[in-house]
């Protein structure tokens, strides 16, 4: 027994298979490494919270139904504003408290189909993309060039869309755009749609599309959340991209340069149940898919503040279908939080936000605070001849 213990052969082969495993670790580990933690309480701390209506008169239309926006990444504080009302893109500048010019796009919508996102990184550099066809222009309305919004990879053909209200992000160093994506191929209530990509990645340089590694999160391939799976992305300073699924605590953090992935949980404080699915089918089921929505508690947003150096969460907690009356309850009877973390997504604070006041799904840090849209169809005091905002400042 003693000499089959300490057999040289033996002890090569071991030798050698432990080499091997480490070899194998050190190749493989820097294209997926996952860290699950729990995120702790800040050393930050935040206190005066005040929200401080303000709106910017619309001189060039006669209502606003606004969807996206962005701030520049200049110096020159201008936000941009889709008014989807009008098709224009204004320009609204923080310091001066006016709109300052405004473009009509009417003729790019009657070519290239109804805008579905932007990014606004300044006035020579303005994404947008529209149903068929992605354009670099700038802020007088000079195309200075064209992408096909179309991307054929493994014999299916994706498309470059936005179903959501989240912009696209853009990394000016690498002169690289990160878009969302889907394909046709698969029906959205399929399993085999939630198995595929959420990102590519467009190279300006080359013209050249990559295919991320970034998908949804498991708890989407096991369950079906209906209309509760639409992806919050966002991206910080460092190019990092931070994915949000609506029904997951989890943050998913991508290095895709590293080809990285870090999972942290950022689990509300106020959620009271599971989140739980329905069962896939080849039959849409909308009524289902809408108490989606209504019964899970849902992280509906997830936005980077470069000002801060912070990260802001919207939580819905979850309702029941029907409120005491017997009538059918909506998205916005739901109680709203806002989760405020550090750059290292560690809680500093969660509160409640008042009811009926906010459209979270259109939110922008600026150096002043938070704008968040005051666009929620059960405000009575939102007024559509303005773009209204409230501004949420804090210590």
């Amino acid at each position: 027994m003693i000499g089959f213990l300490f057999n040289p052969f033996q002890l090569n082969f071991m030798i050698k298979k432990t080499i091997l495993l480490i070899l194998l670790m050190f190749f493989i580990s820097p294209f997926y490494s996952c860290n699950n933690k729990k995120t702790n309480n800040s050393k930050i701390t935040i206190k005066n919270i005040k929200y401080s209506l303000f709106k910017i008169k619309n001189t060039y239309a006669e209502n606003t139904e606004y969807r996206f926006i962005d701030y520049s990444k200049n110096k020159n504080q201008d936000i941009l504003i889709y008014n989807e009302f009008s098709n224009e893109l204004e320009f609204y500048n923080i310091k001066q408290l006016k709109i300052t010019s405004h473009l009509k796009i009417d003729s790019l919508i009657t070519k290239y189909g109804d805008l579905n996102s932007l990014n606004y990184y300044n006035n020579d550099t303005i994404f947008l993309l529209l149903e068929n066809g992605l354009l670099l222009c700038d802020n007088k309305g000079k195309i200075k060039d064209t992408y096909s919004t179309e991307v054929n990879y493994k014999s299916k053909k994706y498309f470059i869309s936005n179903t959501g209200y989240y912009n696209i992000t853009y990394n000016p160093k690498e002169k690289k755009l990160f878009l969302p994506i889907y394909s046709f191929d698969f029906a959205f209530n399929s399993k085999a749609f939630f198995q595929e990509p959420i990102c590519a990645i467009y190279n300006l340089n080359n013209r050249t599309f990559q295919f991320s590694n970034a998908y949804y999160s498991d708890l989407y391939k096991t369950n079906y959340f209906g209309y509760a799976s639409d992806i919050s992305h966002t991206i910080d300073i460092n190019y990092l991209h931070y994915f949000n699924f609506p029904t997951d605590d989890n943050i998913y953090v991508y290095d895709f340069e590293k080809n990285k992935l870090k999972i942290i949980n950022c689990r509300s404080k106020n959620k009271g149940i599971e989140s739980e699915g329905i069962e896939f089918s080849t039959n849409s089921n909308e009524r289902a898919g809408l108490d989606c929505i209504i019964t899970n508690p849902l992280y509906d947003n997830l936005v980077y503040d470069p000002f801060k150096n912070l990260f802001y969460r919207f939580f819905y907690k979850e309702l029941k279908i029907k409120n005491e009356k017997g009538m059918y309850n909506t998205y916005d009877d739901k109680n709203e939080y806002l989760m405020i973390f550090d750059n290292e997504l560690n809680i500093i604070t969660e509160f409640l936000l008042p009811k009926n006041l906010f459209n979270s799904s259109v939110s922008i840090p600026t150096p002043a605070g938070l704008l968040i849209s005051s666009s929620n169809y059960k405000n009575i005091n939102h007024d559509k001849k303005y773009f209204s905002f409230y501004m949420l400042t804090f210590n």
